[in-house]
């Protein structure tokens, strides 16, 4: 009895352990009595958003005595070497030239291959994602680009799919990661073969192309229904996204920045989709609803532009929910119902950065890779939208910003307006 009691008071506090590992790899510096508090707070905003069941909770915490052990060995592996190969940023003239990743002892040996398509792979997000939020250099991690370079290994129908593999990857990165931080997976190290980190049931969905033909997602649903394949496995809480956000407006802002990427990657959410479709509806959803609520403070100035964007949003997100229903699955609801435990609070000043990255997305719908993204509409373009900024609601904000060797890496957020508080 006393085991068995032991074991459940374990399995309640997983969701902390998480937490506290995922704490130790992006805010290694932070004090142990503040990470405490920060565990406290991830608890109230569980209980406040209604996540927490009573009678089957999971997001429990530990004493402070026991959290303060486990932040110890957390941080201790963090600082090791191998571990930190991982976490950091992905260059190519880094990277590709590391002999942590080219050698015959290398946890996955990246060849001329491999190499040449982590390079292309890499220009083309760049051109596709970031160019059109304004960020610089991409936020790409090595453990993402060791996952892109898995998966079309394991099924080349993603090589033609640069987005659609990366979001993939950093599903794939998330599990890794957390299992090589885990000590009750010894198996899964920083020099371990990385796909040992993943259970079958995450290449039977690469394989089986679920997210491509209606046929396809309908054998693949039907294989899971029957117990031949396992039901995925939800990443949230082992991304960093889940950290309670800071308040802090850089922090927040490269959370929202991010958002979309950690949205597209949730493969168990609209499992019939391909992952830039996924992006595609959060896009055109959340600007819609800025669009209203441009429009209920009656702060347009230019209404054919408004019109424009409205129409470019609504036949996007037609396209999207068409493409669902295609496959016998219930129209597409948004973020806040799609993803338990999700942040749906985001500044109005990201309108610009995900319209942007909503006309270069949509060129794949069209195969018409011919929009000027520098020439879309900004927010100040067509509202008066400086006269009415809503209030900052720190409450969702986050960062998840690349560690290279137990630093922040610092980005460019390349400034496409007139804003001067997002320079």
């Amino acid at each position: 009895m006393q085991n068995g009691r032991t074991r459940k008071t374990e399995d309640r506090l997983l969701k902390a352990r998480e937490f506290t590992r995922t704490l130790a790899r992006y805010e290694p510096d932070i004090r142990p009595a503040d990470g405490y508090r920060r565990l406290e707070s991830w608890r109230d905003d569980k209980i406040a958003r209604g996540v927490v069941n009573s009678d089957n909770d999971f997001h429990q915490i530990p004493e402070i005595q026991h959290f303060r052990r486990w932040f110890k060995m957390d941080i201790d592996i963090v600082n090791q070497k191998n571990f930190r190969e991982w976490t950091k940023q992905y260059l190519p003239q880094t990277m590709h030239n590391n002999s942590f990743w080219n050698t015959p002892e290398s946890p996955y040996h990246l060849g001329g291959y491999e190499k040449q398509y982590l390079l292309k792979c890499y220009n083309e997000i760049m051109d596709l994602w970031f160019r059109p939020l304004g960020v610089s250099p991409p936020i790409i991690t090595v453990a993402q680009a060791v996952w892109i370079s898995i998966l079309v290994n394991t099924n080349p129908e993603l090589i033609r799919r640069p987005i659609d593999v990366w979001l993939f990857a950093e599903y794939c990165s998330s599990i890794h990661i957390d299992k090589m931080h885990d000590t009750a997976t010894p198996a899964v190290t920083p020099t371990s073969n990385p796909v040992l980190a993943l259970d079958k049931s995450v290449f039977d969905y690469i394989n089986s192309t679920a997210w491509e033909l209606s046929s396809d997602f309908i054998r693949y649903s039907n294989m899971v229904n029957n117990g031949e394949y396992k039901k995925l496995a939800d990443v949230w809480d082992k991304q960093q996204v889940r950290l309670q956000p800071s308040k802090n407006l850089n922090n927040k802002k490269a959370w929202e920045y991010q958002f979309p990427m950690l949205y597209g990657s949730q493969i168990p959410n609209m499992s019939s989709l391909s992952p830039h479709l996924k992006v595609l509806h959060f896009l055109s959803s959340c600007c819609l609803e800025w669009l209203d609520l441009i429009e209920e403070h009656k702060a347009v100035t230019d209404e054919p532009t408004l019109n424009i964007i409205k129409l470019k949003c609504m036949t996007t997100r037609a396209k999207v929910t068409d493409a669902r229903e295609s496959k016998g699955i219930k129209v597409i609801q948004f973020v806040n119902r799609d993803i338990e435990e999700s942040n749906d609070s985001f500044q109005i000043e990201m309108f610009t950065p995900y319209y942007r990255l909503l006309v270069n997305l949509a060129q794949l719908l069209d195969s018409k890779p011919n929009e000027t993204i520098l020439d879309t509409p900004t927010l100040q373009d067509f509202t008066s939208v400086k006269s009415y900024k809503e209030n900052q609601n720190e409450k969702g904000s986050d960062e998840r910003m690349p560690l290279d060797d137990s630093k922040p890496k610092e980005y460019n957020w390349i400034n496409w307006d007139d804003d001067k508080e997002y320079t």
